[in-house]
């Protein structure tokens, strides 16, 4: 029998942080203090903005996060929650000048929904209506979406629709064709090996749908290759090593290579220390990666990998501030944001997922699963 990924002190620590961080995370209240705050906290206030559609800073995001909750217990009402933040998503998705984008836009709204509807037996009518409105949309961008690189990345781009439209399995397959062959005609001279904006992003796609689309190992091949040579300046999910080591992953198991695979691995294991605990380049994202590697190998190394970065994430709780963790930015400024990406509700979806008996779904938002 495989060993728990936590010991029993430790995961009893995750258990009663995560509890509190995801209640604060949600709370209407909690939200608009920290939203208020955030223009005299972050030098990227404008990015960090709170929008309704957004997965990254917005109300879709807080979706997802009672949908994981939901997931761990069904019985607790995170599917209330989860639905009037939905509503608040669906309502903004209306405007007609909306993004495409995963993080930012409409394809993140559907995704949202996939993610509340319990395996597909819940909003079988709004999913359906969000498909149709997106679908036709995607279908006729998506093979000029790659006209320059940034049309291929997962947070605005061709690569998170893609990590969207995978969370359902009744997702049309020409639509998963059309992806593919634009995804496919990607080069290997891609500037940044990095997942979000780089190779990793185009690379994890393809190797996700080679399972539903196959036909485009070329490609995969030649992003790997780049992806396997390259040197990482830190262990962030968005552009470090954390993020390359599941594209990589991927990737070995869609060619069956061996090499691959143990790049990967050795890529997870790289510590190069973090300055946030968010999830997009700090803790909370390397800390999933290796509980993935974990529930995907048994290896002992991820395992006490995990635990370290554990450890450290708990260490960095502050119950006194609004959400219990804060992200740090470049400058050193402590923001209380409670958004998925660098934000609160991202840690809770981590801590929450490791004391789960299985990897859940949510990480195929950021391409990892």
């Amino acid at each position: 029998m495989t060993r728990a990924l936590l010991d029993p002190a430790l995961a009893a620590r995750v258990a009663a942080v995560s509890a509190d961080v995801a209640a604060r995370a949600v709370d209407p209240g909690r939200i608009a203090a920290g939203v208020a705050a955030l223009g005299g906290q972050s030098a990227f206030a404008e990015v960090v903005r709170w929008r309704p559609m957004s997965l990254a800073f917005g109300d879709a995001g807080a979706a997802v996060l009672c949908a994981a909750l939901d997931a761990a217990d069904p019985a607790a009402g995170w599917d209330r929650a989860g639905h009037r933040f939905l509503s608040a998503a669906v309502t903004a998705f209306a405007d007609p000048d909306g993004s495409l984008s995963l993080f930012l836009g409409g394809t993140g709204v559907l995704a949202a929904a996939t993610l509340l509807s319990r395996g597909g037996t819940r909003y079988a009518g709004l999913r359906g209506q969000l498909a149709s409105a997106l679908l036709p949309t995607l279908g006729r961008v998506a093979p000029t979406a790659g006209a320059d690189q940034s049309g291929y990345d997962v947070v605005q781009g061709l690569s998170g629709w893609t990590a969207a439209l995978l969370l359902d399995p009744g997702t049309p397959a020409g639509v998963l064709t059309t992806f593919g062959d634009a995804l496919a005609r990607l080069g290997p001279e891609f500037p940044h090996p990095g997942l979000a904006h780089g190779a990793s992003g185009p690379l994890a796609a393809l190797a996700l749908l080679d399972s539903r689309v196959p036909g485009s190992r070329t490609a995969v091949r030649a992003l790997a290759d780049r992806v396997a040579e390259a040197d990482f300046a830190n262990a962030g999910w968005c552009a470090g090593s954390a993020g390359a080591a599941r594209a990589l992953w991927l990737a070995g198991r869609a060619l069956d290579d061996v090499r691959l695979r143990a790049r990967a691995q050795e890529l997870a294991l790289l510590d190069t220390g973090h300055r946030t605990p968010a999830f997009c380049h700090g803790m909370a994202g390397a800390l999933l990666v290796s509980a993935l590697f974990w529930w995907d190998t048994g290896d002992e190394r991820h395992r006490a990998h995990a635990a370290r970065l554990c450890t450290r994430l708990l260490d960095a709780y502050e119950p006194d501030t609004v959400f219990g963790f804060r992200d740090v930015e470049p400058d050193g400024s402590t923001v209380d944001n409670p958004g998925i990406l660098v934000g609160a509700a991202g840690i809770a979806l981590v801590l929450t997922a490791l004391t789960a008996p299985r990897p859940p779904a949510w990480p195929r938002l950021f391409l990892l699963a």
